[in-house]
């Protein structure tokens, strides 16, 4: 039996295949205790910090909607319905959550450059204090900041605003 197990929001996710088959088991050996799982989630998706990282190049922005269950990404099936990829709920699009994300490069203070994705919440904090028009604009004219992202995905955690105030960018003649 292929069996795909995932950890999301805390609660353990089983996906069959559809030659798959359920029995009961009188005897169960090998099932990992929670404390195992969580250490092989963390190793998956280690946390790295980069001190006074600053905004040096946005890629690209996206907006985009998601399922208002899971957040799961949708494809359109109608002109006002869409199905969720990742749950398989089906749904109004105008019930679907509207999102946003960037992707980034980031020096940090050591010179290295750090190409990660945020999303959300984390672009609110990023651009909290950011004057600007657009979302880009925000972006590069944020503060320097402290983040965490997971090393697997490069997916942005979390951001912590910096106590130093940006180096204003040079401009030539």
């Amino acid at each position: 039996m292929n069996v795909l197990t995932r950890q999301y929001e805390g609660a353990k996710h089983i996906s069959f295949c559809d030659s798959s088959s359920i029995e009961q088991m009188d005897q169960i050996d090998g099932i990992s205790s929670e404390e195992e799982d969580y250490e092989e989630v963390n190793h998956l998706q280690s946390i790295k910090a980069v001190t006074d990282g600053q905004i040096i190049l946005v890629l690209s922005t996206t907006d985009y909607l998601s399922c208002v269950a899971c957040s799961g990404s949708i494809i359109h099936i109608s002109d006002t319905l869409a199905k969720c990829t990742k749950c398989r709920a089906t749904m109004k699009i105008s019930n679907c959550t509207s999102c946003k994300s960037a992707r980034l490069l980031i020096l940090d203070n050591l010179k290295k450059k750090w190409n990660l994705t945020a999303y959300n919440e984390q672009l609110e904090d990023i651009i909290q204090e950011a004057s600007g028009d657009s979302l880009e604009e925000k972006l590069l004219n944020s503060n320097k900041f402290t983040l965490h992202y997971y090393t697997a995905t490069n997916e942005l955690r979390y951001t912590i605003p910096s106590r130093k105030q940006p180096v204003a960018p040079s401009t030539s003649n």
